[in-house]
């Protein structure tokens, strides 16, 4: 959750908000449970829950910070769109080696 910091304070639902002050691990990707971990920074008595809480969270991100984070699997999502809308992409990825 490499853009928790710009959440942090925000109402994702009534009585919802995450944590003032919540920031990101320094590896994003080492993040086990991270349903777990979210839930760690709402209101004592609340949790994470996807179906309620994960498209408020989406419309948050800013893909400006995912870029020079350190997640990994942003890159790779970012270069697998690049490669299949590139003119004559195979649609398949990654691309098959020479």
């Amino acid at each position: 959750m490499p853009c928790i910091h710009l959440m942090a304070g925000r109402e994702i639902r009534p009585g919802v908000r995450i944590a003032e002050g919540a920031t990101c691990p320094e590896d994003p990707e080492g993040i086990r449970d991270v349903k777990g971990w979210l839930s760690k920074h709402f209101p004592k008595g609340k949790a994470y829950k996807p179906t309620l809480d994960q498209l408020k969270l989406t419309q948050w991100i800013d893909f400006g910070v995912l870029r020079t984070s350190k997640a990994r699997s942003f890159r790779t999502l970012e270069n697998a769109l690049r490669f299949l809308a590139a003119p004559g992409a195979l649609n398949a990825y990654p691309p098959p080696r020479p």
